[in-house]
């Protein structure tokens, strides 16, 4: 009895024993449950973020792709902003470049205008030169306007007085070649044709200069101590002092790309020729010879109506020392 009684508690122990580990299992097997419907729950958050995340690098990409357009548009803007600033400098240069011109061009034509109406004190100066060189001549015609182009000129007259002078942009402002308004270049093509080389050239313009020019003091031909001419001036007025007639001579060397420069005494000017075809006398500067050119065919005669006509090389008497400028 004892032992049925000692077998029945260890069945219902055991039973007991069962039921609590079914109760335990059940009660894990719910929760255990619940834990995987929740992870089912969140694998589907998770790949629903994933689908966000995915959208959102697609928007982002697109964003990225308009960021980059917008870019190069505001660089394409931006590049087209600087050339228009660049324009817009331009035009105002321009613009500034005109209205100096502009009022160049109303200076000028008040000069021209000036010169119009000053016709009839020039229009005796409308001239031509005939030249003879043994049996060749040339001619050479011209209107007043050049003259009062000439004449309505200002001078700077502060050198005029300087012995020696200082500012050769003053001396070499009255030498004159390559010049719309001047005979110079028509006339030493015309000489270039009657001679046979540059030495010839230099020769017939210094013949040119002694038979178109006759010498005048200053005070006898303007009333002035001192006046300086353009050489188209001395060829009109036909008359000249030793300044006017270097010039000249000067600027039909220097058309022709000859050397030359002006020697300066106290009370003289003449001219010097860079060629080395000639003999006599001759000054060097920087090293080069330029060969003395008395361009006064008179003015060291005592009557000043017997031509002398000094050649190349040839120095009238009492002049030495001199101080030498480069004509430009």
């Amino acid at each position: 009895m004892a032992s049925r009684v000692k077998l029945l508690g260890s069945l219902v122990l055991i039973m007991i024993i069962i039921f609590s580990f079914g109760s335990v299992y059940i009660y894990y097997e719910g929760i255990l449950s619940d834990k995987e419907d929740k992870i089912d729950d969140l694998e589907d958050e998770v790949e629903d973020l994933f689908d966000q995340i995915n959208d959102m690098d697609e928007d982002f990409s697109a964003l990225q792709q308009d960021y980059n357009d917008l870019n190069g548009q505001y660089d394409a803007l931006y590049q087209e902003k600087l050339e228009a600033d660049q324009s817009y400098d331009q035009l105002v240069t321009d613009y500034y470049d005109m209205e100096w011109e502009l009022t160049r061009l109303i200076d000028e034509y008040a000069s021209l205008q000036s010169s119009y109406n000053n016709f009839d004190q020039w229009q005796d100066h409308v001239t031509y030169y005939r030249v003879y060189f043994s049996d060749m001549y040339f001619w050479q015609y011209a209107t007043y306007s050049i003259l009062s182009y000439w004449k309505s000129l200002e001078k700077d007259t502060s050198e005029y007085y300087q012995y020696p002078i200082e500012d050769m942009r003053t001396l070499n402002s009255f030498i004159v070649y390559n010049d719309t308004w001047s005979l110079i270049d028509q006339i030493s093509d015309e000489l270039w044709k009657l001679s046979s080389g540059e030495e010839d050239y230099a020769e017939i313009a210094l013949d040119f200069v002694h038979n178109a020019i006759f010498y005048m003091s200053d005070k006898e031909s303007t009333g002035q101590d001192e006046f300086w001419r353009y050489p188209d001036e001395t060829l009109f007025d036909k008359v000249g002092d030793c300044e006017d007639t270097a010039f000249l001579y000067a600027s039909l060397l220097r058309a022709k790309g000859i050397p030359a420069v002006i020697i300066e005494y106290s009370d003289h000017l003449a001219v010097g020729v860079g060629l080395e075809g000639f003999i006599g006398t001759y000054y060097v500067y920087e090293g080069k010879k330029y060969f003395y050119a008395e361009t006064t065919s008179n003015m060291f005669d005592e009557d000043k109506f017997r031509e002398r006509n000094y050649k190349i090389g040839e120095i009238p008497p009492g002049l030495d020392d001199a101080y030498v400028h480069e004509a430009i």
